[in-house]
């Protein structure tokens, strides 16, 4: 588990969230794999195989309040929420394999410069920033290796 993770029930607690079986479920099955997005239906078949009685609807509410509450992100790829662990509390950008699906931390925030610029008081914008997110997609190394031509490889 990641090492803001190690113990689901602790993780939850500081939370302020209640340590319930199925959230310790949850984010043991997000630990397994930290880069993994997950589709709810995922999260829901693995939750359900250790809590057979737990609907659906239970496991997205408790998804919607683990990434309120920072444990882990909400991610849409090709118009499906998906969820992750979140290993780090700063914000992340991703690059996400279009073929397996995993989102690796991009190393630095791109756009780092621009919020200073809209943050500044002599800016004519007179915005004031308070979050931003980057997503790229293509293709992973490991996807690109595996498959002899196609765009993958280009």
């Amino acid at each position: 588990m990641g090492a803001q993770h190690t113990d689901p029930g602790n993780a939850l607690r500081m939370k302020g969230l209640k340590s319930t079986p199925a959230r310790r479920l949850m984010l043991a099955a997000f630990s397994e794999e930290e880069n993994r997005l997950y589709k709810p239906l995922e999260i829901y078949d693995i939750v359900r195989k250790a809590e057979p009685g737990i609907s659906f609807s239970t496991v997205y509410r408790n998804l919607e309040s683990l990434a309120e509450h920072g444990l882990i992100e909400k991610i849409t790829l090709e118009g499906t929420a998906r969820y992750k662990l979140l290993v780090e509390s700063t914000h992340r950008h991703h690059m996400i394999c279009l073929l397996c699906h995993k989102a690796e931390p991009l190393p630095y925030c791109p756009l780092k410069q621009m919020e200073e610029t809209l943050k500044n008081k002599n800016s004519r914008h007179g915005f004031w920033p308070v979050e931003h997110r980057v997503e790229i997609y293509g293709y992973c190394q490991e996807c690109r290796n595996s498959r002899p031509s196609g765009p993958a490889n280009q």
